[in-house]
């Protein structure tokens, strides 16, 4: 993740790589089981 570039247009969940650079590998961890289980029961 440290290699991509900074100020790239965002992908399809709109979060832009600076966040994910900020927060780090177990950051994203959870908020990618969180947003798996929003999309699983759509809630």
């Amino acid at each position: 993740m440290e290699t991509l570039a900074n100020g790239k247009s965002p992908g399809h969940d709109g979060i832009p790589i600076e966040c994910f650079k900020t927060i780090k590998e177990d950051a994203v961890k959870i908020l990618t089981k969180l947003c798996q289980q929003i999309w699983k029961t759509q809630k």
